[in-house]
C-alpha cells in the first residue's frame, strides 16, 4: 500500500508540470525591451563612473535556465542596442570561437554574461511566474567580477481546467 502511494505521488509530481506547460503565456518583446533599458543604463551608469573611455565589451550568449523557450537572441540584440545607445562599444562573443582562429586586433577589456530564470509559484486561483534576467560584467583578464545587476517582473496565470 505504501509503495503504490509512493509511485503514485511520484508520477502526479512527475507529470504535473507538463500539464501546464502549453498554456503558459511567452515572455514577450515588452517585457524584454523594460529589461535590455533598464540593465544598459544601470551598466551605462557604472561603465561611466569607472571608466575615462568606454571599453569593449565581449557579449557572450544569453543562457536560458528555465523551463519555458525564451528567445535569448531577440534580448541579446535589444540589450546591444541599448548599450550603443550610452557609447558602449559591443562585440558580439557568440560565433567568435568558431570564425577566428586568430586572436583580434582589438581584445576585449570586459565581457557581459546573463542568465534568465523563472520561479513558479501558485497563489489561490493563479499561477504566478516570477522571471528575472541577471547580467554580470566581468574582467576579461582577471575573470574578477566587477558589476552585476537583476530585473524582474512576474506574470499571473490562471489556472485554467482542461475539458474533453
Amino acid at each position: 500500500m505504501t509503495i503504490r502511494y509512493i509511485t503514485c505521488c511520484l508520477l502526479i509530481v512527475a507529470c504535473a508540470p507538463m500539464a501546464y506547460a502549453s498554456l503558459d503565456p511567452l515572455i514577450g518583446e515588452r517585457e524584454f525591451r523594460a529589461a535590455s533599458a533598464t540593465l544598459a543604463q544601470e551598466l551605462g551608469a557604472h561603465i561611466k563612473k569607472t571608466h575615462t573611455a568606454p571599453p569593449l565589451i565581449g557579449l557572450t550568449p544569453i543562457r536560458n535556465t528555465t523551463s519555458e523557450h525564451i528567445d535569448t537572441g531577440l534580448f541579446a540584440s535589444l540589450l546591444t542596442r541599448e548599450l550603443l545607445t550610452y557609447g558602449i562599444k559591443v562585440r558580439n562573443e557568440r560565433h567568435r570561437a568558431d570564425h577566428d582562429a586568430k586572436p583580434s586586433a582589438d581584445p576585449v577589456a570586459l565581457l557581459l554574461s546573463g542568465e534568465i530564470r523563472g520561479i513558479w509559484a501558485v497563489d489561490g486561483e493563479n499561477r504566478v511566474c516570477t522571471t528575472f534576467i541577471i547580467l554580470t560584467l566581468t574582467d576579461a583578464k582577471t575573470r574578477m567580477i566587477l558589476w552585476t545587476k537583476d530585473v524582474s517582473f512576474r506574470r499571473i496565470v490562471p489556472k485554467r481546467s482542461l475539458s474533453f
